[in-house]
């Protein structure tokens, strides 16, 4: 193949990968955008979120969904999931299940001036039960897609349970597409936690992701690692100043799925 038409390939294959890029029905591996499935269209979906270190010695936390996306009408996707969490440390193990129930809304795309959207969701365990609201904006400038999203989310305990009770996150996500099908993008996160009358720590991160859309399936992969945190008054005094009570010090994240087209 000669010079000039290796340089006239790659100049065409440049100019295509912003008009046409499928990439994931999730663009990154944390953070949500506009992106919501067409009408009537369905999804299949697994996430698997292990997450590692924390206060205790021996500490795990891996978090299982299985769900089913709908695209309910124009600008709508429902969410309805099976969330489990399998827990542990040197001391006990625990597995706890959800039934979750997620809408999420983008009455504008990352497309137009500038993508709007909110995520409502609801999840009821056998002693818990947790509402989140999530704001996401995002804009799509050619081959890159940016990504912003602020959350609270409020937890209900009965039963005898206890836990973190109230939880902020914000992240600020960039993505870049790669090719027709597939993006590589960058996501930093801060989560804050919060029990009745006690601050539990804030964590921030930063890790690589990646998104990828073949027919007929697509899945994206995320690695964060916390990279400074603000501890609660018990934590300052340990050897461990990125050690928290409820935020690991890291996190992966894989999901894939299996769309009707």
């Amino acid at each position: 193949m000669s010079a000039r038409r290796l340089c006239q390939g790659v100049l065409l294959f440049t100019l295509a990968v912003p008009a046409t890029a499928l990439a994931a029905e999730r663009d990154f591996a944390f953070t949500w955008t506009t992106h919501v499935l067409e009408r009537g269209r369905d999804d299949l979906e697994v996430w698997v979120t292990p997450r590692l270190a924390r206060v205790d010695p021996g500490y795990s936390l891996t978090d299982a969904r299985f769900n089913w996306t709908h695209g309910v009408v124009e600008d709508l996707e429902s969410q309805v999931s099976l969330d489990t969490s399998f827990e542990n440390d040197d001391q006990s193990h625990s597995v706890d299940a959800r039934v979750t129930a997620l809408f999420h809304w983008a009455p504008r795309r990352a497309a137009g001036p500038v993508g709007l959207g909110l995520l409502l969701r609801g999840s009821l365990g056998t002693n818990v039960f947790e509402a989140e609201a999530r704001f996401i904006a995002d804009k799509l400038l050619g081959g890159v897609l940016l990504a912003l999203n602020a959350s609270a989310a409020q937890s209900a305990y009965w039963a005898g349970r206890l836990g973190v009770t109230s939880r902020l996150e914000e992240s600020l996500s960039v993505a870049y597409t790669v090719a027709p099908f597939a993006r590589v993008g960058l996501e930093f996160r801060v989560k804050s936690s919060f029990s009745p009358g006690a601050y539990q720590g804030t964590a921030f991160y930063v890790g690589p992701s990646l998104a990828f859309r073949f027919k007929p399936v697509w899945f994206t992969l995320g690695a964060v690692a916390q990279v400074a945190a603000h501890q609660a008054e018990e934590d300052r005094g340990t050897s461990e100043p990125l050690t928290l009570r409820d935020d690991e010090r890291f996190g992966l994240r894989l999901s894939f799925g299996f769309p009707t087209d």
